[in-house]
């Protein structure tokens, strides 16, 4: 127990790291201020194209990866479930940051990583599901929703209780950050299309 405590705690700390708005001030914008003012890569994409979400990406990929790691590595004896663990801290981190007053991005990437990285057959089955409800304009808080309940699904039909469990909490967390009003809501969607408009008026 003291082992998944930790790992929660380390994986809390590593997803504080928000990339969002690092990259967004290295091209002079306030990612806070700009498009729906959500610090994930997505806004990031919108606001400053797709290299930038790329490194968005990348950064919240590493601190993923390098939270699960440090767990494994400092606790060997508790084996797999670490991963799941210290990705969902790194989540909680990521979706509600201390120095951000707990507000922070959607978690989608960092979810997405741990679960390539616990169980990469039903990791990459879940990513695929999810890509597929995108590619059917069902938004992205549709796809993020998918994801995390195709690999609790997964989970619960191959893995332990404790992994199952934790998955759970992972997809309410998912569903949670990324649904606010309804899943339905494509309130992402509408800054970026109202500087589209103020842009053509302008010119």
């Amino acid at each position: 127990m003291e082992a998944r405590l930790l790992s929660l705690f380390i994986g809390y700390v590593f997803g504080c790291i928000l990339f969002s708005p690092i990259v967004a001030r290295a091209a002079g914008k306030n990612i806070y201020e700009e498009g729906s003012g959500n610090p994930g890569m997505a806004n990031t994409g919108r606001v400053l194209g797709t290299k930038a979400a790329a490194l968005v990406l990348l950064g919240d990929g590493m601190k993923t990866v390098l939270a699960i790691v440090i767990c494994r590595w400092l606790f060997p004896a508790a084996g797999d479930i670490l991963t799941l663990y210290a990705g969902l801290g790194a989540a909680i981190g990521h979706c509600y940051p201390f120095w951000r007053n707990f507000q922070g991005g959607k978690g989608v990437a960092v979810l997405a990583v741990t679960y390539v990285l616990y169980a990469p057959v039903w990791g990459i089955l879940s990513l695929l599901t999810g890509g597929i409800c995108v590619l059917c304009k069902m938004g992205l808080k549709w796809g993020a929703a998918v994801i995390s309940l195709t690999f609790s699904v997964c989970t619960g039909l191959m893995g332990g209780r404790e992994a199952f469990f934790v998955s759970l909490v992972m997809a309410a967390l998912m569903i949670l950050r990324n649904s606010r009003k309804t899943l339905l809501d494509k309130a992402e969607e509408k800054p970026a299309q109202e500087n589209k408009e103020n842009n053509g008026k302008e010119n």
